[in-house]
Formats: structure tokens, sequence, C-alpha cells
């Protein structure tokens, strides 16, 4: 017997969302196919790639089919995402692969995250959104639901004398020692991002306040036992040009919280705690800026152990059990990355992904008892046994002398130097990753070079790296990327005449900078989600959160006009893609994208816009991933040509 939940309108969930509260309604359970769910697990194992051929864009465009595997704690059943008609739902099923499954989906409402509880019971974060003072807003909910989809309890939250609900709630453990029970952050009260900790009967609903937040905490962790053991929380300094505060909080046998550190987040000596020691009470594994400088990795998160009786550091941390399935895996896998997934709570039963920069991620079932590794599935079935552009590290100069480093893929087969497709990440307060990435491997098998520039304020290069980039929007973040590029070009690598760029969030903004202030260097520009007024982002209800926690990375106020797009648009000659989706809860289409297209394609012939309907501002629908990707692949052919002129 198998189950699939599907909620037309989860007004049941969300009863509490901010601004307009919704009532419960019906939770319609169905049986599907068995055989049908059998059938589509296998098409995931098998894949239908073809060596040596270009895939269509279906193959690349679609949602990953399976992704972010999670093992109940005894290691019995599976949950993953899969993508089945266009949307991703959570799929349950037996790691045997016999007997009972279960299918979560919900209309209206995505399921960003999930964990088990217990072997019968799991908790989800699903998110929606709703209109709000300033725009439109993304809340996210918990809720538990059975292995089957069925029993569904949200869990209750209060909201402030304002009518103000929290907007991310969070989990903060499973209790291993009461299965039936969670610790979770729900509450602001008062106290406007500082939680308390509830704790919640996940088959009844039922809650009790575990934790009274006394020190304005914004973060909680537990260790592997469930015990609640650090809070973090931030705050302005008084002088607020300088950043915010990071303190963290030691709780200690008694139960009382104690400081650990408290430290200018910006400083490099800060000690970031990402989570306990999975095996160690005493041992808090951290990121730590200055360290991490040394320690640069581009594929593997660095963390360091730390010792907190002596308050000292310990070193990298390795996981042994990762160190041994990596080296069994280079002899039955081949030469791909690999890492874990998901672990069994109670046996040494892991789900491990492995892949590399021109094979996408596959999946498999690893028990340490019985070694030996089982393919689950696999994120691109349609892309197997595919030949792909391999992803090279490179780096250059800026015209400062700040070395920048930065990803360079060729297309496969060309002789003459390729055009070229410049494709910043968003953030700017991330960073781009060797690996498998459907977009960069798209472009490059249609005839394009794919450059991806890790500019100035880019993260986990160094605290050095990160601060250069602070409120250089446009600027100096905007020169790195124009350097690389003249690089190319002067080397000979690319052709210095068919050159576009293209990039989402933080990248359309750069996309857009891009075209506005080096006219002449590209042919073409692409925003996705893109902002594009920096005046009116400004001006907008969402100030409140960059004036505060984000005040010393921003540009200042001052500047909004100069460094935004739209007030730069008499200087732009490309003409220019711009693409939004009318759910984007972080970037506004209405003031951003839809504006600009008015404004810019009376200037510029050519210039093409592309409105989503209900398109969020991630990658979260496939027809809309096609429908990106098909005006992507044309509008380049267009402006660019193909690899051979």
């Amino acid at each position: 017997m198998s189950y699939i939940l599907v909620l037309a309108s989860v007004r049941g969930l969300f009863h509490d969302w901010q601004v307009s509260p919704r009532k419960i309604t019906t939770v319609v359970s169905t049986t599907i196919n068995t055989r049908h769910l059998l059938l589509f697990w296998l098409s995931l194992l098998l894949g239908h790639g073809v060596q040596g051929q270009t895939a269509d864009v279906r193959a690349y465009a679609g949602l990953p089919e399976v992704a972010q595997f999670r093992l109940s704690p005894d290691g019995t059943w599976l949950a993953a995402k899969m993508a089945t008609d266009g949307k991703q739902a959570l799929v349950t099923r037996s790691v045997s692969g016999d007997g009972d499954h279960g299918v979560i989906r919900l209309s209206d409402y995505l399921i960003s995250n999930f964990v088990w509880a217990n072997n019968q019971r799991l908790v989800l974060t699903i998110r929606g959104s709703v209109a709000a003072p300033g725009g439109l807003w993304h809340l996210n909910r918990l809720a538990s639901a059975t292995r089957y989809g069925e029993e569904v309890r949200g869990f209750k939250m209060n909201p402030n004398s304002w009518g103000i609900y929290r907007q991310n709630p969070y989990l903060v453990t499973i209790l291993p020692h009461e299965p039936d029970y969670v610790l979770a952050a729900l509450n602001d009260g008062q106290k406007w991002n500082a939680p308390d900790i509830s704790k919640v009967n996940i088959v009844t609903g039922h809650q009790t306040r575990y934790l009274r937040n006394r020190h304005a905490i914004t973060n909680w962790l537990a260790d592997h036992n469930g015990h609640v053991g650090l809070g973090m929380g931030f705050s302005v300094l008084p002088n607020r040009k300088r950043g915010t505060l990071l303190a963290t909080y030691l709780r200690n046998e008694d139960k009382k919280l104690i400081p650990l550190q408290k430290q200018d987040y910006f400083d490099h000596d800060l000690l970031m705690p990402v989570r306990f020691h999975p095996s160690k009470a005493n041992i808090l594994l951290v990121a730590n800026a200055a360290l991490a400088e040394a320690y640069a990795d581009d594929i593997d998160p660095v963390l360091f152990e730390y010792d907190l009786p002596t308050q000292t550091l310990q070193g990298r941390h390795v996981d042994p059990m990762l160190a041994k399935i990596r080296q069994l895996a280079g002899k039955e896998l081949g030469n791909l990355h690999v890492t874990i997934e998901s672990k069994a709570l109670n046996v040494p039963r892991y789900v491990v992904a492995a892949s590399s920069d021109t094979v996408p991620p596959r999946y498999y079932l690893y028990d340490d008892r019985q070694p030996g590794f089982h393919l689950l599935g696999r994120a691109y079935p349609g892309l197997e046994g595919l030949q792909h552009s391999q992803m090279q590290r490179v780096q250059y100069t800026a015209r400062d002398g700040l070395q920048i480093p930065a990803y360079l893929t060729r297309p496969l087969h060309t002789e003459q130097p390729p055009p070229l497709v410049v494709y910043p990440h968003g953030g700017p307060w991330s960073r781009d990753r060797w690996g498998f990435d459907n977009y960069v491997q798209f472009l490059a098998s249609r005839g394009y070079a794919v450059f991806q520039p890790q500019f100035r304020g880019s993260t986990g290069l160094g605290p050095g790296h990160e601060a250069a980039g602070y409120g250089e929007w446009g600027k100096a973040i905007q020169d790195d990327i124009t350097d690389g590029v003249e690089w190319l070009v002067n080397s000979g690598q690319v052709d210095a005449g068919r050159i576009c760029i293209f990039g989402a969030s933080f990248g359309g903004y750069a996309a857009a900078m891009g075209a506005a202030k080096t006219p002449d260097l590209y042919r073409c520009a692409v925003s996705v989600n893109g902002v594009l007024d920096l005046k009116r982002l400004w001006n907008s209800a969402r100030r409140m959160l960059y004036e505060q926690a984000n005040r010393k990375v921003w540009n200042s106020r001052k500047e909004a006009e100069a460094t935004s797009p739209y007030h730069l648009i008499p200087g732009i000659k490309a003409p220019m893609l711009i693409i939004a989706g009318t759910k984007d809860t972080v970037v506004p289409y209405k003031d951003h994208s839809r504006r600009f297209y008015k404004k810019l394609h009376k200037q510029v012939p050519g210039t093409e816009y592309l409105e989503l309907e209900n398109g969020e501002h991630w990658r979260t629908n496939a027809a809309h991933e096609l429908e990106k990707m098909q005006a992507l692949e044309a509008f380049l052919a267009r402006h660019l040509g193909t690899a051979a002129r």
C-alpha cells in the first residue's frame, strides 16, 4: 500500500501566516500505483544518456530527478526529493525496495528540507509566500507527517504584539532518547529574531517551552544526544559601520549560558560554530576565517575541531569514516568525489554522493557491515553517458594586484577561440565550487566557453578576499569581472567579438552592470531575477535587513543610484534578456526586472523579457527551468552564434 498526500491549500499548516491568517482545510490521501513508483526508481538507476551525443535542452534544464537522501534512524527507510510532474516531491521507501512507499507533495507550497524524527515520522520545513509590507515575503513553517504522508501536524506559532510571526523557524534537534519529541525554535514573542526553544510532540502537536531565551540568541546548536549546548546571537555594534557582534554562549551542566566568545562578525579571528562533533561531547566543529585561508578548498568545506574545556583549536577535522569510504569508492566507483549524504543514527549505514565536474551526482547506499556501493539513483539520468567539459581552475591578476581565482570550462572539440559566456555567481557573499553544474555544462555543450570569476567579496577564499568586496557592488567587484574577461581576450583564449555575460540574483546585477559599465565589451547580457535598482532596494522595507547585520558589506545609500543598472541604462548598447519570477520574494520583479525592461527596450533593439508566472527566486520548477534555458539558448545563438562562425 502506498500513499500520496495532496494539499490543495496548506492552510492547516500555515494558519499563522503573517498578514493573512488562514484556516485548516482537508488533507486528502490517495493511493498511487506502486508499480509506477518502482518503475520511476528504476529509471533513475539505469539512466538513458547516449555516449558522444549532445543532449536535448530538457536533459539539462529539469530539476535533479533525485536529491537530498535521508536515512531513518534505524537505517531501514529512505526519504529523498524526487522530481515528479515537474515539481519536487518527498518520496519514502524501504531500503530493501520491497514493501511500502510513500509520496508527500504539496500543491501550493514547497518542502525545502526534511529530517527523520524517528523511524515512523519526519519533520518537514515547508516554504510559502505571502503579501506583506514591502512586497512579497517567503515564510517557512514546520510540520510532521508519517512516512506515508498521513497524520500531518503543523507546529503552532505565536505572533508578537504587532501580529508578526517568525519568518524562519527551524528544527534545533531530534531527541534520540525521546523519539516522539523534537526541539524547535518557533516563537519570537516580543523579542524579534530571538526565539525560545519549544519541545514539541510530533504525534499530537502539543508544545511546552523547553528553554527561555535570555541572551537574544538567534541560533541554537545541540550535540548528538539532543543536548542544547550552544547559542549564538547577533547584535549591531555602536559604530554601525563596523559591522555586527557575534556572541557565542556555552550551556554548561547547570543549564546556564556562559560567554564563550564575543567578536565582531567581520574580524579575522572569529570562531563560527557549525555543529558539535558527532561522537565527542566536548569537541565543537568550527569554521575559522583566518585558518580557512590556509586550508582553502573548493570541494570540501573546511572545519576545525575546538576543545571546549581548554578553549583551544585542535586542527582540521578529519572524518575517519569518510576517509575509509573514499578509499573504497576509489576502487569501485572510479575517479569521483565522494561525500556522505546521510547516516543512520543506530547502524553504520550511509548514503554517499559521488560526482565530478563532468559527472552528475549519483547516490549509493553503503553499509560498513557489508562493504559495497549499491546505486540508489542519479540526479540527471538523461545526461548519463555523455561526454562533458572539464572545469579548469585558473587565476588572474586584477588591476590593483589582487589575485582572483576562477573557473574556465572550454567546449569540447573546438580549434578556434570559442565565444564566451561570463557567469558570475550570486550573493555576492558566496562562491562557485568545482563540480558538476548543469548550466555550465549546458552552455559548454552548445559551444561556449564558460568563465566563473571568484571576484572579491566571494566567500571561502580567506577573510582578506571577502573583505575586499565590502561596499564594492558595481565598483571593484565589477572591475574584477572585467579584468578576468580582458585577460582571456588578451591571451587569445576566447573570441573577443562574441562575449555575453549571464547571471542570476547578484549575478543578474553584475550582468546588467557589465552591459552598462563596459558597453563595448559585451555583445549581449542576461539577467535572471537580478537586483537592478539599488536605490529602490534601499528605500524598500527590506532596508532594515541591510542596514543592520549587513551594513558594512553594502554600498552606501549615497552610492545607490550611481551603482544601479536602472539609472545607467543610457550607457547600455548590448541587447539584454531579462527573466523574472512573479513570486520572487528576494528581488521584487516589478521594482527591478519589469521596470528595467520597460525602460531599456525602448533604447536597445533586441532586448527581450520573460516573466515566469509564480516563478520563485530559486530553481524549484522544472517547467520554468526549461523556459529559462530555452530562452537563454535562443538568445545566445542570435547574438553570439555557434562555436563555428
